[in-house]
């Protein structure tokens, strides 16, 4: 008698991924009938650590805003301090 030979079938999977959507995101400080947006005052800070030298990567960032005295405060990669006007 022979012997029976069964297949084995794999199914593939079928695997569906769903791509996120990245949304754009503005924001804007407004102070009396001034405003600058978010992205201007990194822009202020990255120039004004050109302006001192500053030569490493930045890996973090806090910004502080004061729109009353028309200032932003910065602290970069948790050593280097500073100061950008707003408007």
């Amino acid at each position: 008698m022979a012997k029976k030979e069964t297949l084995k079938v794999e199914k593939e999977k079928k695997v569906t991924t769903t791509k996120k959507e990245t949304k754009e995101v503005q924001i804007y400080f407004q102070y009396g009938d001034r405003e600058v947006n978010e992205s201007d005052v990194n822009e202020k800070i990255k120039s004004a650590l050109e302006e001192q030298g500053h030569k490493e990567s930045i890996k973090t960032m806090d910004i502080y805003v004061k729109p009353e005295e028309n200032a932003a405060y910065y602290v970069v990669n948790k050593t280097e301090t500073g100061k950008v006007e707003l408007f």
